[in-house]
């Protein structure tokens, strides 16, 4: 190990000891997301260390808005239906939100579909206090078409463990420190993201923030000054470790669902909601009508 990055790790502790970091969902409050629509652009070309996705690279990708302003992202499962994080939409009216799909420059509006939400499901056994079982349903009131920047990701198999390389993608804060001023991006953004095992993940979080990091989880790291921030909440963690052949190709692994602020901090790995685990709820809200 280097001594530049002990170094780095003693000061990193340090800053945590002295009360510097806090535990956050990654979406955008509504004072953020008020500031969106006239902020498209004052932006770095960062998710949070990140870079420019092509376009068409994440067709499953959708900016969830209120009020014109995106504040959390989520993942396309079929014509209807919409993978997200349930924080993102606690207590939220689904008749003032809006799914823009097939947006990769937001303020290109002829690549994007703009439909109302009909409604929302939670996953039942959420907790807003524990952050676990972050997933949700929302139900759109009109059908998607589906073309090249519009399609669905699927679903890995219920257990599934996912290991090595992940990518995920948003057009959260950009801010190297998760907070004002806020550069909301006008490009989608990604950066790629390596599975970190929950024993790992679960010291930080329990020593400095108190939070248990369930097998209800995935944990991803990128590195230092790397990950994701508020407003990529309810994103997707893409996987591409299916083993057989028919099965190769992306899938969503895990929901963006919380990390601590300053954003980007290399002992404190991105929370997913593990999808996997998820399964009986999202396939019982798939086969309703």
């Amino acid at each position: 190990m280097s001594s530049k990055f002990i170094i780095l790790t003693l000061i990193h502790l340090y800053l945590i000891s002295q009360g510097e970091c806090q535990l956050t969902s990654l979406q955008l409050t509504e004072a953020f997301s008020s500031q969106i629509s006239t902020e498209f652009h004052v932006h770095d070309p960062l998710i949070v260390g990140g870079k420019d996705a092509q376009d068409g690279e994440f067709p499953w990708q959708i900016s969830l808005q209120k009020n014109g302003g995106h504040f959390c992202g989520g993942s396309i499962l079929d014509e209807t239906r919409v993978l997200c994080a349930a924080h993102c939409c606690d207590g939220q009216d689904p008749s003032k939100l809006r799914v823009v799909a097939g947006a990769h420059n937001m303020s290109d509006l002829n690549s994007q579909q703009n439909v109302p939400v009909l409604r929302i499901v939670a996953n039942p056994k959420y907790s807003s206090w524990t952050i676990n079982y972050d997933s949700a349903i929302i139900t759109l009131a009109q059908n998607l078409t589906f073309n090249q920047r519009v399609k669905p990701i699927r679903l890995p198999p219920k257990g599934h463990e996912p290991t090595g390389k992940c990518v995920t993608s948003g057009w959260g804060n950009a801010n190297r420190l998760g907070i004002r001023p806020v550069y909301i991006p006008k490009q989608l953004q990604k950066v790629n993201m390596t599975i970190v095992s929950r024993g790992w993940c679960r010291i930080p979080y329990l020593l400095f923030t108190r939070s248990w990091v369930s097998s209800n989880m995935l944990c991803g790291g990128a590195g230092i000054l790397r990950g994701s921030c508020n407003g990529d909440s309810g994103g997707p963690l893409v996987c591409y470790d299916l083993p057989t052949k028919e099965d190769d190709g992306p899938y969503i692994a895990g929901i963006t669902s919380f990390g601590v602020q300053p954003c980007g901090q290399f002992l404190f790995p991105t929370v997913f909601a593990n999808v996997a685990s998820m399964r009986d709820f999202i396939d019982g809200e798939l086969r309703r009508t």
